[in-house]
């Protein structure tokens, strides 16, 4: 698979492209494992983060998803998603403030009776969406 393109620029330090002989498939593999977390929010700037915690703040993330799919069906109660969101924000207090106090605003409305009048003027929450356009594009390549 041939990376495209990326924003924000998740690899940087491109120098070595012109080694014809160098592999930069892994390369730009493990800079995405360490950098995917920026693309929460494209604000937060350019940091490394530990590949196990991304990795599993993806499958938290993932299963949050799933939760509010459930949830729309009504086949769970928003206990769960409770849950997710608190267990998202206690493991991962090492992404910035802005995200954790945003999860921390999303629980305290649902832990509540809120109306939707209450989401708009949830500071935190209001801010953190739609600040920017983020995408990885690939594509395949076939040997012949």
């Amino acid at each position: 698979m041939e990376l495209i393109a990326v924003n924000p620029c998740l690899v940087s330090n491109l120098s070595w492209y012109k080694d014809i002989n160098y592999s930069y498939k892994n390369e730009f593999k493990n800079k995405f494992d360490r950098k995917k977390h920026i693309l929460l929010d494209t604000s937060w700037g350019d940091f490394d983060r530990e590949t196990d915690k991304n990795n599993r703040l993806q499958k938290e993330l993932l299963e949050f998803r799933r939760a509010i799919k459930i949830y729309k069906l009504g086949e769970c109660k928003i206990d769960k998603i409770v849950e997710i969101l608190t267990k998202i924000c206690n493991n991962n207090a090492d992404l910035p403030t802005s995200f954790i106090k945003c999860i921390n605003e999303v629980l305290e409305l649902l832990n509540k009776d809120f109306d939707w009048k209450d989401l708009s003027n949830a500071e935190n929450f209001r801010t953190s969406w739609g600040r920017g356009q983020q995408y990885v594009s690939f594509r395949k390549a076939y040997d012949i």
